[in-house]
Protein backbone atom coordinates (compact mmCIF):
# COMPACT_ATOMS: atom_id res chain seq x y z
CA UNK A 1 0.00 0.00 0.00
CA UNK A 2 1.02 3.54 -0.94
CA UNK A 3 3.49 4.92 2.62
CA UNK A 4 2.53 8.36 4.28
CA UNK A 5 5.76 9.59 4.59
CA UNK A 6 5.27 11.67 8.20
CA UNK A 7 3.87 7.97 9.77
CA UNK A 8 6.81 6.38 8.55
CA UNK A 9 9.34 8.40 9.80
CA UNK A 10 7.49 8.58 12.91
CA UNK A 11 7.90 4.95 12.97
CA UNK A 12 11.36 4.26 11.90
CA UNK A 13 12.45 6.63 14.78
CA UNK A 14 10.55 4.15 16.91
CA UNK A 15 12.05 1.05 16.06
CA UNK A 16 11.87 -1.80 14.73
CA UNK A 17 8.42 -4.34 15.59
CA UNK A 18 6.79 -7.57 14.03
CA UNK A 19 6.73 -6.20 10.38
CA UNK A 20 9.05 -3.53 10.13
CA UNK A 21 13.16 -4.43 9.85
CA UNK A 22 15.57 -1.42 9.06
CA UNK A 23 18.94 -2.96 7.94
CA UNK A 24 22.48 -0.59 6.84
CA UNK A 25 23.48 -0.82 3.72
CA UNK A 26 27.67 -0.26 2.86
CA UNK A 27 28.94 -0.40 -0.78
CA UNK A 28 32.08 -1.64 -2.99
CA UNK A 29 32.13 0.84 -5.42
CA UNK A 30 28.57 0.47 -7.16
CA UNK A 31 28.00 -2.85 -5.93
CA UNK A 32 26.31 -3.66 -2.35
CA UNK A 33 28.66 -5.74 -0.09
CA UNK A 34 26.09 -5.24 3.04
CA UNK A 35 23.80 -6.85 4.09
CA UNK A 36 25.18 -10.09 2.81
CA UNK A 37 22.74 -12.31 0.46
CA UNK A 38 21.94 -14.98 2.46
CA UNK A 39 21.32 -12.70 5.74
CA UNK A 40 18.59 -10.78 3.50
CA UNK A 41 17.19 -13.68 2.02
CA UNK A 42 16.59 -14.81 5.74
CA UNK A 43 14.41 -11.82 6.74
CA UNK A 44 12.74 -11.86 3.09
CA UNK A 45 11.62 -15.44 3.85
CA UNK A 46 10.66 -14.74 7.61
CA UNK A 47 8.37 -12.01 6.69
CA UNK A 48 6.51 -14.29 3.94
CA UNK A 49 5.83 -17.35 6.35
CA UNK A 50 4.85 -14.73 8.65
CA UNK A 51 2.07 -12.42 7.96
CA UNK A 52 4.34 -10.13 5.82
CA UNK A 53 6.05 -7.04 6.80
CA UNK A 54 8.49 -4.28 5.56
CA UNK A 55 12.21 -4.10 5.37
CA UNK A 56 13.61 -0.93 5.41
CA UNK A 57 17.60 -0.42 3.56
CA UNK A 58 19.08 2.36 4.11
CA UNK A 59 18.69 3.19 7.95
CA UNK A 60 21.59 3.08 10.28
CA UNK A 61 21.78 1.54 14.04
CA UNK A 62 20.56 5.15 15.15
CA UNK A 63 17.70 4.85 13.26
CA UNK A 64 18.80 7.72 10.98
CA UNK A 65 18.49 7.66 6.82
CA UNK A 66 22.01 7.68 5.12
CA UNK A 67 20.14 9.64 2.43
CA UNK A 68 20.78 7.14 -0.41
CA UNK A 69 21.24 8.69 -4.40
CA UNK A 70 18.90 7.64 -7.03
CA UNK A 71 21.65 5.17 -9.11
CA UNK A 72 21.99 3.43 -5.48
CA UNK A 73 18.86 2.91 -4.78
CA UNK A 74 18.28 1.25 -8.26
CA UNK A 75 21.63 -0.96 -7.18
CA UNK A 76 19.54 -1.68 -4.02
CA UNK A 77 16.50 -2.43 -5.92
CA UNK A 78 18.22 -4.69 -8.31
CA UNK A 79 20.28 -7.03 -5.83
CA UNK A 80 16.90 -7.47 -3.71
CA UNK A 81 15.29 -8.61 -7.03
CA UNK A 82 17.85 -10.97 -7.43
CA UNK A 83 17.93 -12.45 -4.20
CA UNK A 84 14.25 -12.68 -3.80
CA UNK A 85 14.15 -14.99 -6.85
CA UNK A 86 17.59 -16.89 -6.16
CA UNK A 87 18.32 -17.60 -3.14
CA UNK A 88 14.52 -18.07 -1.59
CA UNK A 89 12.38 -20.82 -2.22
CA UNK A 90 9.48 -20.64 -3.67
CA UNK A 91 10.97 -17.12 -5.04
CA UNK A 92 9.18 -14.05 -3.85
CA UNK A 93 7.80 -11.16 -5.68
CA UNK A 94 8.79 -8.10 -3.95
CA UNK A 95 7.07 -4.59 -3.95
CA UNK A 96 9.39 -1.51 -3.69
CA UNK A 97 9.12 2.07 -2.31
CA UNK A 98 11.49 4.75 -2.51
CA UNK A 99 10.62 7.38 0.41
CA UNK A 100 12.20 10.64 0.41
CA UNK A 101 14.65 11.94 3.38
CA UNK A 102 12.54 14.75 4.83
CA UNK A 103 15.58 17.14 4.58
CA UNK A 104 16.34 16.04 1.25
CA UNK A 105 14.31 15.01 -1.18
CA UNK A 106 16.58 13.74 -3.83
CA UNK A 107 17.96 11.33 -1.66
CA UNK A 108 16.18 8.39 0.24
CA UNK A 109 15.84 5.12 1.41
CA UNK A 110 13.94 1.72 -0.31
CA UNK A 111 11.23 -0.11 1.52
CA UNK A 112 10.95 -3.41 0.32
CA UNK A 113 7.85 -5.00 1.36
CA UNK A 114 7.04 -8.39 1.07
CA UNK A 115 3.22 -10.15 1.57
CA UNK A 116 2.50 -12.79 3.57
CA UNK A 117 2.99 -16.31 1.51
CA UNK A 118 1.18 -18.62 0.08
CA UNK A 119 3.06 -21.36 0.93
CA UNK A 120 6.46 -22.01 2.98
CA UNK A 121 9.67 -20.34 2.09
CA UNK A 122 12.57 -21.60 2.33
CA UNK A 123 16.51 -19.17 2.59
CA UNK A 124 19.81 -20.03 2.54
CA UNK A 125 19.85 -20.45 6.58
CA UNK A 126 16.35 -22.88 6.84
CA UNK A 127 13.28 -21.83 7.38
CA UNK A 128 12.75 -18.86 9.58
CA UNK A 129 9.54 -16.99 10.46
CA UNK A 130 9.00 -13.27 11.57
CA UNK A 131 8.13 -13.08 15.47
CA UNK A 132 8.33 -10.14 17.47
CA UNK A 133 11.38 -7.73 16.03
CA UNK A 134 13.20 -10.51 15.40
CA UNK A 135 13.35 -13.88 13.27
CA UNK A 136 13.20 -17.15 14.67
CA UNK A 137 14.54 -20.54 13.25
CA UNK A 138 11.52 -23.36 12.57
CA UNK A 139 11.96 -26.62 14.09
CA UNK A 140 10.37 -29.46 11.58
CA UNK A 141 7.19 -29.81 13.44
CA UNK A 142 6.54 -26.17 12.96
CA UNK A 143 7.48 -26.52 9.44
CA UNK A 144 5.39 -28.90 8.50
CA UNK A 145 2.19 -27.33 10.85
CA UNK A 146 2.59 -24.62 8.55
CA UNK A 147 3.51 -26.37 5.29
CA UNK A 148 -0.41 -28.08 6.21
CA UNK A 149 -2.08 -24.54 7.33
CA UNK A 150 -1.05 -23.01 3.96
CA UNK A 151 -2.60 -25.79 2.33
CA UNK A 152 0.33 -27.82 0.33
CA UNK A 153 -0.03 -31.47 -0.34
CA UNK A 154 3.17 -32.41 -0.27
CA UNK A 155 4.01 -33.45 3.02
CA UNK A 156 1.66 -36.29 5.25
CA UNK A 157 -1.19 -35.19 7.03
CA UNK A 158 -1.00 -36.01 10.64
CA UNK A 159 -3.72 -38.40 10.88
CA UNK A 160 -2.11 -40.63 8.33
CA UNK A 161 1.09 -40.46 10.16
CA UNK A 162 2.44 -43.45 12.53
CA UNK A 163 2.64 -43.34 16.70
CA UNK A 164 5.42 -45.13 17.55
CA UNK A 165 5.74 -47.57 20.03
CA UNK A 166 2.17 -49.11 18.70
CA UNK A 167 1.28 -52.20 16.67
CA UNK A 168 -2.10 -53.93 15.61
CA UNK A 169 -2.71 -55.09 19.33
CA UNK A 170 -3.18 -51.42 19.97
CA UNK A 171 -5.95 -51.20 18.24
CA UNK A 172 -9.15 -52.95 19.30
CA UNK A 173 -10.82 -55.12 16.56
CA UNK A 174 -15.08 -53.97 18.22
CA UNK A 175 -13.84 -50.59 16.99
CA UNK A 176 -12.05 -50.96 14.22
CA UNK A 177 -14.46 -53.12 12.68
CA UNK A 178 -17.23 -50.60 12.74
CA UNK A 179 -15.39 -49.02 10.05
CA UNK A 180 -14.90 -52.00 7.89
CA UNK A 181 -17.05 -54.05 5.29
CA UNK A 182 -18.49 -56.91 7.59
CA UNK A 183 -18.50 -59.17 3.82
CA UNK A 184 -14.27 -59.21 4.14
CA UNK A 185 -12.00 -62.15 5.09
CA UNK A 186 -9.20 -60.63 4.54
CA UNK A 187 -6.26 -60.85 7.32
CA UNK A 188 -6.50 -57.71 10.19
CA UNK A 189 -3.24 -56.08 8.62
CA UNK A 190 -4.73 -55.52 5.16
CA UNK A 191 -8.11 -54.60 6.18
CA UNK A 192 -6.60 -51.80 9.23
CA UNK A 193 -4.10 -51.04 6.08
CA UNK A 194 -6.98 -49.99 3.66
CA UNK A 195 -8.31 -48.18 6.43
CA UNK A 196 -5.16 -46.27 6.86
CA UNK A 197 -5.25 -47.07 10.35
CA UNK A 198 -2.18 -49.11 10.36
CA UNK A 199 1.16 -48.47 8.14
CA UNK A 200 4.58 -50.21 7.84
CA UNK A 201 7.43 -47.93 9.30
CA UNK A 202 10.60 -47.01 7.84
CA UNK A 203 11.90 -50.66 8.92
CA UNK A 204 8.89 -52.48 7.99
CA UNK A 205 7.49 -52.71 11.02
CA UNK A 206 3.46 -52.17 11.29
CA UNK A 207 2.55 -49.67 13.28
CA UNK A 208 -0.65 -47.54 14.15
CA UNK A 209 -1.50 -44.48 12.67
CA UNK A 210 -2.77 -41.30 14.28
CA UNK A 211 -6.20 -41.85 12.63
CA UNK A 212 -6.23 -45.16 13.45
CA UNK A 213 -5.28 -44.80 17.22
CA UNK A 214 -7.58 -41.87 17.78
CA UNK A 215 -10.77 -43.79 16.49
CA UNK A 216 -9.26 -47.66 16.87
CA UNK A 217 -7.78 -47.43 20.13
CA UNK A 218 -9.83 -47.80 23.84
CA UNK A 219 -7.51 -45.05 25.13
CA UNK A 220 -5.87 -42.77 22.64
CA UNK A 221 -4.05 -40.63 25.12
CA UNK A 222 -1.73 -43.79 26.43
CA UNK A 223 0.31 -42.51 22.68
CA UNK A 224 -1.26 -39.55 22.06
CA UNK A 225 -1.39 -37.56 25.63
CA UNK A 226 -3.28 -34.76 24.87
CA UNK A 227 -5.80 -36.51 22.35
CA UNK A 228 -8.54 -36.01 24.88
CA UNK A 229 -11.08 -33.03 25.75
CA UNK A 230 -11.10 -31.58 29.09
CA UNK A 231 -14.60 -29.94 30.06
CA UNK A 232 -15.22 -27.63 33.16
CA UNK A 233 -18.55 -26.03 33.89
CA UNK A 234 -18.02 -23.14 36.56
CA UNK A 235 -20.48 -20.59 38.44
CA UNK A 236 -20.49 -17.24 37.12
CA UNK A 237 -18.42 -15.50 34.49
CA UNK A 238 -14.76 -16.13 35.57
CA UNK A 239 -12.58 -19.52 35.30
CA UNK A 240 -12.22 -19.85 39.00
CA UNK A 241 -10.72 -23.18 40.45
CA UNK A 242 -13.43 -22.28 43.46
CA UNK A 243 -15.94 -22.04 41.30
CA UNK A 244 -16.03 -25.18 39.24
CA UNK A 245 -19.41 -27.00 39.62
CA UNK A 246 -18.03 -30.06 36.83
CA UNK A 247 -15.11 -31.10 35.50
CA UNK A 248 -14.58 -33.58 33.46
CA UNK A 249 -11.70 -35.49 31.03
CA UNK A 250 -13.05 -36.72 28.39
CA UNK A 251 -11.01 -39.79 26.91
CA UNK A 252 -11.26 -42.82 24.28
CA UNK A 253 -11.95 -42.94 21.16
CA UNK A 254 -13.23 -39.65 19.15
CA UNK A 255 -16.64 -40.64 18.32
CA UNK A 256 -17.12 -41.26 22.12
CA UNK A 257 -15.44 -37.91 23.44
CA UNK A 258 -17.75 -36.30 21.38
CA UNK A 259 -20.96 -38.19 22.73
CA UNK A 260 -19.47 -37.84 26.43
CA UNK A 261 -19.46 -33.76 25.25
CA UNK A 262 -22.45 -33.54 24.67
CA UNK A 263 -24.25 -35.09 27.20
CA UNK A 264 -21.70 -32.77 29.42
CA UNK A 265 -23.22 -29.93 28.14
CA UNK A 266 -26.59 -31.13 28.42
CA UNK A 267 -25.97 -32.11 31.85
CA UNK A 268 -24.98 -28.72 33.08
CA UNK A 269 -26.92 -25.99 30.97
CA UNK A 270 -29.77 -24.60 32.44
CA UNK A 271 -32.94 -24.53 31.19
CA UNK A 272 -35.51 -21.93 31.73
CA UNK A 273 -39.12 -21.24 30.83
CA UNK A 274 -41.93 -18.97 29.95
CA UNK A 275 -45.67 -19.95 31.23
CA UNK A 276 -47.42 -17.47 28.36
CA UNK A 277 -49.02 -17.76 25.69
CA UNK A 278 -47.89 -21.52 26.62
CA UNK A 279 -45.03 -23.02 28.30
CA UNK A 280 -42.22 -22.41 26.69
CA UNK A 281 -38.69 -24.24 27.75
CA UNK A 282 -35.41 -22.24 26.49
CA UNK A 283 -32.13 -24.27 27.26
CA UNK A 284 -28.81 -21.71 27.30
CA UNK A 285 -27.28 -23.23 24.11
CA UNK A 286 -28.96 -24.97 20.83
CA UNK A 287 -27.77 -28.85 21.19
CA UNK A 288 -27.42 -28.90 17.64
CA UNK A 289 -25.12 -26.07 17.68
CA UNK A 290 -22.36 -27.55 20.20
CA UNK A 291 -22.72 -30.77 18.32
CA UNK A 292 -21.59 -28.99 15.51
CA UNK A 293 -18.89 -26.91 17.40
CA UNK A 294 -17.16 -30.16 18.66
CA UNK A 295 -17.81 -32.54 15.93
CA UNK A 296 -15.31 -29.47 14.05
CA UNK A 297 -13.65 -29.17 16.99
CA UNK A 298 -12.35 -32.64 17.20
CA UNK A 299 -12.65 -33.17 13.29
CA UNK A 300 -10.17 -30.25 12.31
CA UNK A 301 -7.90 -29.66 15.65
CA UNK A 302 -3.95 -30.20 15.10
CA UNK A 303 -3.30 -33.49 16.72
CA UNK A 304 0.76 -32.75 15.91
CA UNK A 305 1.03 -29.98 18.64
CA UNK A 306 2.07 -31.02 21.61
CA UNK A 307 0.77 -30.03 25.20
CA UNK A 308 -2.68 -28.78 23.99
CA UNK A 309 -6.32 -30.24 24.14
CA UNK A 310 -9.35 -29.00 23.41
CA UNK A 311 -11.07 -27.32 25.93
CA UNK A 312 -14.66 -26.71 26.71
CA UNK A 313 -15.99 -23.95 29.37
CA UNK A 314 -19.22 -23.38 30.70
CA UNK A 315 -20.35 -19.98 32.23
CA UNK A 316 -23.30 -18.52 33.49
CA UNK A 317 -23.67 -16.42 29.98
CA UNK A 318 -21.01 -18.28 27.32
CA UNK A 319 -19.54 -21.29 26.13
CA UNK A 320 -15.90 -21.72 25.28
CA UNK A 321 -14.49 -23.82 22.76
CA UNK A 322 -11.05 -23.91 22.59
CA UNK A 323 -9.00 -26.27 19.45
CA UNK A 324 -5.54 -26.54 18.82
CA UNK A 325 -4.55 -25.30 15.30
CA UNK A 326 -4.38 -22.39 13.36
CA UNK A 327 -6.34 -21.81 9.99
CA UNK A 328 -5.50 -23.35 7.00
CA UNK A 329 -5.01 -22.81 3.41
CA UNK A 330 -4.36 -19.02 4.47
CA UNK A 331 -7.91 -18.36 5.90
CA UNK A 332 -9.83 -16.17 8.18
CA UNK A 333 -12.18 -16.80 10.92
CA UNK A 334 -14.56 -13.94 8.07
CA UNK A 335 -13.86 -17.02 5.87
CA UNK A 336 -15.24 -19.78 8.33
CA UNK A 337 -18.74 -19.85 6.72
CA UNK A 338 -18.59 -20.32 3.24
CA UNK A 339 -14.74 -21.93 2.72
CA UNK A 340 -13.95 -25.34 3.52
CA UNK A 341 -11.01 -27.36 4.50
CA UNK A 342 -10.50 -30.62 6.48
CA UNK A 343 -6.86 -30.78 8.28
CA UNK A 344 -7.51 -34.31 8.98
CA UNK A 345 -9.23 -36.37 6.01
CA UNK A 346 -8.61 -39.57 7.48
CA UNK A 347 -10.75 -38.76 10.68
CA UNK A 348 -13.23 -36.96 8.32
CA UNK A 349 -13.90 -39.86 6.38
CA UNK A 350 -13.93 -42.18 9.00
CA UNK A 351 -16.14 -40.75 11.50
CA UNK A 352 -18.29 -40.15 8.04
CA UNK A 353 -18.88 -43.93 8.47
CA UNK A 354 -19.69 -44.17 12.24
CA UNK A 355 -23.12 -44.07 13.47
CA UNK A 356 -24.28 -41.13 15.74
CA UNK A 357 -26.68 -43.07 17.78
CA UNK A 358 -28.47 -41.92 20.71
CA UNK A 359 -26.82 -38.28 20.98
CA UNK A 360 -27.95 -35.27 22.03
CA UNK A 361 -28.14 -32.33 18.89
CA UNK A 362 -27.58 -34.74 16.43
CA UNK A 363 -30.66 -33.71 14.29
CA UNK A 364 -31.78 -36.53 12.66
CA UNK A 365 -28.00 -37.19 10.95
CA UNK A 366 -26.99 -40.72 10.56
CA UNK A 367 -22.93 -40.30 10.81
CA UNK A 368 -20.97 -37.65 12.68
CA UNK A 369 -20.00 -36.01 9.92
CA UNK A 370 -21.85 -35.42 6.68
CA UNK A 371 -20.00 -33.55 4.23
CA UNK A 372 -22.24 -30.95 3.10
CA UNK A 373 -20.15 -27.61 4.01
CA UNK A 374 -23.13 -26.65 6.82
CA UNK A 375 -21.74 -26.63 10.42
CA UNK A 376 -20.62 -23.27 11.09
CA UNK A 377 -23.68 -21.98 8.75
CA UNK A 378 -25.73 -24.26 11.67
CA UNK A 379 -23.37 -23.13 14.92
CA UNK A 380 -24.24 -19.46 13.50
CA UNK A 381 -27.74 -19.90 12.79
CA UNK A 382 -28.77 -21.92 15.77
CA UNK A 383 -26.83 -19.73 18.51
CA UNK A 384 -28.40 -16.16 16.89
CA UNK A 385 -32.00 -18.36 17.02
CA UNK A 386 -31.84 -19.25 20.34
CA UNK A 387 -29.75 -16.16 22.18
CA UNK A 388 -30.32 -13.40 19.85
CA UNK A 389 -26.24 -13.02 19.56
CA UNK A 390 -24.15 -14.65 17.01
CA UNK A 391 -20.92 -16.72 18.43
CA UNK A 392 -17.42 -15.60 17.47
CA UNK A 393 -14.42 -17.04 16.56
CA UNK A 394 -11.28 -15.64 17.50
CA UNK A 395 -7.50 -16.91 16.24
CA UNK A 396 -5.02 -17.16 19.17
CA UNK A 397 -1.30 -16.55 18.97
CA UNK A 398 -2.12 -18.83 15.25
CA UNK A 399 -2.23 -21.74 17.14
CA UNK A 400 -5.66 -22.41 18.84
CA UNK A 401 -9.15 -21.22 17.60
CA UNK A 402 -11.54 -19.98 19.86
CA UNK A 403 -15.09 -20.13 19.54
CA UNK A 404 -17.70 -18.45 21.76
CA UNK A 405 -21.30 -19.38 21.90
CA UNK A 406 -23.34 -16.80 23.91
CA UNK A 407 -25.94 -17.88 26.45
CA UNK A 408 -29.32 -17.41 25.98
CA UNK A 409 -31.27 -15.55 28.38
CA UNK A 410 -33.90 -16.91 30.79
CA UNK A 411 -37.48 -15.36 29.31
CA UNK A 412 -39.73 -13.41 31.83
CA UNK A 413 -41.74 -16.03 32.87
CA UNK A 414 -45.23 -13.92 32.03
CA UNK A 415 -44.19 -13.10 28.37
CA UNK A 416 -44.76 -10.04 27.13
CA UNK A 417 -46.83 -7.78 25.41
CA UNK A 418 -46.33 -5.74 21.78
CA UNK A 419 -48.48 -3.20 20.18
CA UNK A 420 -47.37 -2.54 16.48
CA UNK A 421 -49.13 0.61 15.20
CA UNK A 422 -49.57 1.44 11.78
CA UNK A 423 -49.86 4.39 10.17
CA UNK A 424 -50.60 6.09 6.36
CA UNK A 425 -47.12 7.81 5.65
CA UNK A 426 -48.24 11.05 4.14
CA UNK A 427 -52.31 11.14 6.54
CA UNK A 428 -51.07 9.96 9.71
CA UNK A 429 -54.05 7.58 9.25
CA UNK A 430 -54.84 4.68 10.87
CA UNK A 431 -54.13 1.25 8.45
CA UNK A 432 -56.73 -1.29 8.54
CA UNK A 433 -55.87 -4.78 7.91
CA UNK A 434 -52.26 -4.35 7.30
CA UNK A 435 -50.34 -7.99 8.05
CA UNK A 436 -48.26 -7.89 10.59
CA UNK A 437 -45.54 -10.78 10.76
CA UNK A 438 -42.96 -10.45 13.83
CA UNK A 439 -40.33 -13.23 13.78
CA UNK A 440 -38.09 -14.83 16.33
CA UNK A 441 -34.25 -15.12 15.73
CA UNK A 442 -35.03 -19.48 15.41
CA UNK A 443 -37.28 -17.93 12.15
CA UNK A 444 -40.54 -19.32 13.86
CA UNK A 445 -43.10 -16.53 13.80
CA UNK A 446 -46.48 -14.51 14.81
CA UNK A 447 -48.66 -12.58 12.95
CA UNK A 448 -51.53 -10.71 13.64
CA UNK A 449 -53.79 -8.03 11.52
CA UNK A 450 -54.48 -4.41 12.84
CA UNK A 451 -57.77 -3.17 14.09
CA UNK A 452 -59.62 -0.22 13.49
CA UNK A 453 -57.06 1.62 14.87
CA UNK A 454 -54.19 0.42 12.80
CA UNK A 455 -52.77 -1.62 16.08
CA UNK A 456 -52.01 -5.25 16.34
CA UNK A 457 -51.47 -6.51 19.22
CA UNK A 458 -49.31 -9.66 20.14
CA UNK A 459 -48.08 -11.51 23.40
CA UNK A 460 -44.74 -13.13 23.04
CA UNK A 461 -42.79 -15.25 24.96
CA UNK A 462 -39.37 -13.63 24.64
CA UNK A 463 -37.41 -10.39 24.66
CA UNK A 464 -35.31 -11.63 21.99
CA UNK A 465 -34.62 -9.30 18.74
CA UNK A 466 -37.26 -9.58 16.45
CA UNK A 467 -37.70 -9.01 12.45
CA UNK A 468 -41.29 -7.37 11.61
CA UNK A 469 -42.67 -7.43 8.14
CA UNK A 470 -45.40 -5.04 7.59
CA UNK A 471 -47.66 -4.95 3.99
CA UNK A 472 -50.87 -4.44 2.75
CA UNK A 473 -52.43 -3.91 -0.07
CA UNK A 474 -52.31 -0.09 -2.05
CA UNK A 475 -49.21 0.46 0.67
CA UNK A 476 -45.28 -0.71 0.29
CA UNK A 477 -43.72 -2.54 2.75
CA UNK A 478 -41.97 -1.79 5.67
CA UNK A 479 -38.74 -4.39 7.60
CA UNK A 480 -37.87 -3.18 10.86
CA UNK A 481 -34.75 -5.01 12.28
CA UNK A 482 -33.69 -5.92 15.95
CA UNK A 483 -36.61 -4.68 17.56
CA UNK A 484 -36.91 -5.85 21.20
CA UNK A 485 -40.17 -7.20 22.10
CA UNK A 486 -42.06 -4.50 25.18
CA UNK A 487 -40.57 -1.29 23.45
CA UNK A 488 -43.55 0.81 21.34
CA UNK A 489 -43.19 0.36 17.27
CA UNK A 490 -44.94 2.44 15.17
CA UNK A 491 -44.78 1.56 11.60
CA UNK A 492 -45.62 4.91 8.31
CA UNK A 493 -46.84 3.24 5.39
CA UNK A 494 -45.92 4.93 1.90
CA UNK A 495 -48.68 4.75 -0.53
CA UNK A 496 -48.53 2.27 -3.79
CA UNK A 497 -51.67 3.35 -5.89
CA UNK A 498 -50.95 0.69 -8.74
CA UNK A 499 -50.20 -2.39 -6.10
CA UNK A 500 -49.40 -2.82 -2.44
CA UNK A 501 -47.11 -5.35 -0.74
CA UNK A 502 -47.56 -8.71 0.56
CA UNK A 503 -46.38 -10.72 3.05
CA UNK A 504 -45.71 -14.65 2.37
CA UNK A 505 -46.03 -16.48 6.30
CA UNK A 506 -44.45 -19.97 5.37
CA UNK A 507 -43.03 -20.92 1.94
CA UNK A 508 -46.00 -20.62 -0.55
CA UNK A 509 -48.51 -17.52 -1.58
CA UNK A 510 -50.84 -16.30 -4.05
CA UNK A 511 -50.79 -12.99 -5.25
CA UNK A 512 -53.92 -11.39 -5.95
CA UNK A 513 -54.47 -11.42 -9.64
CA UNK A 514 -51.88 -13.89 -10.59
CA UNK A 515 -53.18 -16.85 -11.13
CA UNK A 516 -50.52 -19.51 -9.81
CA UNK A 517 -48.84 -19.94 -5.96
CA UNK A 518 -45.11 -18.20 -5.48
CA UNK A 519 -42.47 -20.32 -3.66
CA UNK A 520 -39.55 -17.93 -2.64
CA UNK A 521 -36.34 -19.80 -1.16
CA UNK A 522 -33.56 -18.85 0.40
CA UNK A 523 -31.19 -21.16 1.28
CA UNK A 524 -28.50 -21.71 3.98
CA UNK A 525 -26.13 -19.75 2.16
CA UNK A 526 -28.28 -16.53 1.72
CA UNK A 527 -28.77 -17.47 -1.87
CA UNK A 528 -32.44 -16.47 -3.21
CA UNK A 529 -34.40 -17.98 -5.98
CA UNK A 530 -37.76 -18.56 -6.97
CA UNK A 531 -40.12 -21.28 -8.30
CA UNK A 532 -43.75 -20.27 -9.72
CA UNK A 533 -46.26 -22.62 -10.24
CA UNK A 534 -48.18 -22.52 -13.86
CA UNK A 535 -46.03 -18.91 -13.55
CA UNK A 536 -44.23 -17.25 -15.62
CA UNK A 537 -40.84 -15.80 -14.50
CA UNK A 538 -38.66 -12.86 -16.45
CA UNK A 539 -40.67 -13.88 -19.63
CA UNK A 540 -39.87 -17.61 -19.45
CA UNK A 541 -36.72 -17.97 -17.38
CA UNK A 542 -35.60 -21.50 -16.57
CA UNK A 543 -36.87 -22.18 -12.81
CA UNK A 544 -35.68 -21.24 -10.05
CA UNK A 545 -34.99 -18.02 -11.17
CA UNK A 546 -32.00 -16.61 -9.15
CA UNK A 547 -32.68 -12.70 -7.97
CA UNK A 548 -31.66 -10.06 -5.85
CA UNK A 549 -33.36 -8.50 -2.80
CA UNK A 550 -34.56 -4.90 -4.47
CA UNK A 551 -34.75 -6.08 -7.64
CA UNK A 552 -37.76 -6.36 -9.97
CA UNK A 553 -38.89 -9.60 -10.96
CA UNK A 554 -41.92 -9.86 -13.78
CA UNK A 555 -44.54 -12.59 -13.31
CA UNK A 556 -47.07 -13.98 -16.07
CA UNK A 557 -49.91 -16.28 -15.58
CA UNK A 558 -51.53 -17.98 -17.87
CA UNK A 559 -54.22 -16.24 -18.42
CA UNK A 560 -51.76 -13.15 -19.52
CA UNK A 561 -52.22 -11.10 -16.16
CA UNK A 562 -48.77 -9.24 -15.49
CA UNK A 563 -46.86 -7.97 -12.39
CA UNK A 564 -43.38 -7.41 -11.46
CA UNK A 565 -42.84 -7.75 -7.62
CA UNK A 566 -39.96 -6.46 -5.66
CA UNK A 567 -38.51 -9.05 -2.92
CA UNK A 568 -37.74 -6.50 0.16
CA UNK A 569 -36.59 -9.54 2.81
CA UNK A 570 -37.01 -12.84 3.27
CA UNK A 571 -35.93 -14.42 6.39
CA UNK A 572 -36.35 -18.26 7.03
CA UNK A 573 -39.59 -19.63 4.96
CA UNK A 574 -41.23 -15.99 5.60
CA UNK A 575 -40.59 -12.87 3.38
CA UNK A 576 -42.30 -9.76 2.30
CA UNK A 577 -42.48 -8.25 -0.94
CA UNK A 578 -43.80 -5.08 -2.89
CA UNK A 579 -45.76 -5.65 -6.25
CA UNK A 580 -47.45 -4.05 -9.23
CA UNK A 581 -49.73 -4.72 -11.61
CA UNK A 582 -49.22 -4.18 -15.33
CA UNK A 583 -52.37 -2.26 -17.05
Amino acid sequence: MPIDTPSFWQRVALGEDSDLELKEVRFRGDRVSAPRRDDLADAFAAFANAQGGRLVLGIDDDRQPQSLDASRLDALADFVKEVCSDKVDAPLDPRFYRVPVPDSPARGVLVVEIAQGVTVHRSPGGHFRRRGDSQRQLGADEVRRLTQSRGQSDIAATDTQIVQSTSVNSLRAELWRSYASSRTAEPTEVVLGKLKFLKSDSEGVQRATVGGVLLGADNPTEWLPNAYIQAVCYKGVAADGASQLDAQDLVGPLDQQIRDALRFVVRNRRVSASKRPGRIDVPQYSERAVFEAVVNAVVHRDYSIRGSRIRLFMFDDRLELYSPGGLCNSMTTEDLRTSQFTRNELIASRLGQCPVGDVPGAGGRQYFVERRGEGVAVIEDETFAIAGRRPTYELIGERELLLVLPAASPPPPDGVGVRIAVRHLSTGEAVRNAHVLLIYPNKTYREERTDAFGHADVELHSTLPMTVFCAAPGFQSRVVHDHVPGEPLELALGPAPDGGSLIIPNRTGHLPGIHGRLNPILDNLDRTYLYADNVAIDDGKQQPVHFRLDEPVRLTDSLGANATVWFREMMGASCVFDFRYER
